[in-house]
């Protein structure tokens, strides 16, 4: 079973950092694996796994705040909302408890293994989106338009996939997850059994803390795969590498993208000068040929000007 994460470091709930960082320091020396005798030693792996998943979670302000919230339900085994003094006494057949999935216990090492991380997660979030869907094909608050939509079958989520899991599908799993939200109705957390009440004012406001407790019930769920997400994707050696990856890859395309305009924008210069040297070109030649125009009318001008000559030997001396 697992043990409270305080108690695992000997420290009181209200620790500070300080204090918390000097009592796993002195619980990891103590049972340091190498430090004990080979028949201890896989008992000692066991104290030192169960040691850092605490520290992990302690000291992390997000985990720690989530785990402050659930520890008794957790040590408990089963979320305090699973069951309540209703009509439905129990949760569906295939309900899914994820705190037991907060330890870093829950799985041996990260490989594809029947107990490896890649393989426990996988399994149980694909429990979850299971659930989820037979939850979806009752839930009378989904519009028969939604339902359409899909030709009544149940929207699948992202499965958590393999150690080789493309990155796309890594950033694609946890984009979606983490805006997880429940189907379940939560029928077994109502408070009261509405079947017993005396009439009918006592039955309705029944009713009433029923659907309040049914909503607290669906939101405190939903914030739990919300928390075991965040504390999957911590852990998971897939996500850093997906985002470092699909960073890089963004940037080659931007960079590729810049090189083709680069080269548009200087393939269109070149044309705009080419089109230039050929309009001055053009000019050039314009300007020519009016210039030659107007030295022939000048010609023409002088000759009409010049006086008439009185004999023919005197034309022809000016025409020579």
């Amino acid at each position: 079973s697992m043990r409270c994460f305080y108690e695992v470091l000997g420290v009181p709930v209200d620790v500070d950092d300080d204090a918390l960082r000097k009592a796993y320091r002195k619980a990891a020396l103590k049972n340091h694996p190498d430090k004990h005798a080979i028949d201890e030693r896989q008992a000692a792996e066991e104290r030192f796994k169960e040691i850092n998943n605490a520290f992990e979670v302690l000291s992390d302000p997000a985990e720690r705040k989530w785990y402050d919230k659930h520890r008794t339900s957790i040590l408990r085994g089963s979320e305090r909302h699973q069951k309540g003094d209703g009509g439905q006494k129990e949760p569906p057949e295939g309900y899914v408890d994820v705190s037991r999935f907060f330890a870093r216990g829950c799985f041996t090492a990260f490989d594809d293994t029947n107990r490896g991380f890649y393989t426990v997660y996988a399994e149980c979030f694909a429990a979850i989106d299971e659930q989820e869907q037979r939850a979806w094909l009752y839930n009378e608050d989904i519009s028969e338009k939604a339902r359409a939509r899909t030709n009544n079958q149940p929207p699948e989520a992202p499965a958590f996939g393999r150690s080789d899991a493309s990155p796309e599908s890594v950033i694609n799993f946890y984009r979606h997850w983490q805006s997880f939200t429940t189907q379940l109705d939560f029928a077994w957390a109502d408070i009261y059994d509405t079947r017993t009440a005396p009439d009918r004012r006592t039955r309705r406001a029944a009713e009433e803390e029923n659907k309040k407790a049914r909503r607290r019930a669906r939101r405190e769920y939903a914030e739990s795969v919300e928390a075991l997400v965040l504390f999957v994707k911590k852990r998971d050696p897939r996500y850093e590498n997906a985002v470092a990856a699909i960073e890089e890859r963004e940037s080659a395309r931007a960079a590729e993208a810049k090189a083709r305009r680069d080269a548009e924008k200087a393939r269109r210069y070149a044309l705009m000068k080419e089109s230039l040297v050929e309009e001055e070109s053009e000019e050039e030649e314009s300007e020519e040929e009016k210039s030659d125009d107007k030295n022939g009318v000048e010609e023409d001008v002088d000759a009409i000007d010049a006086p008439a000559p009185a004999n023919e030997a005197q034309a022809q001396a000016q025409a020579q």
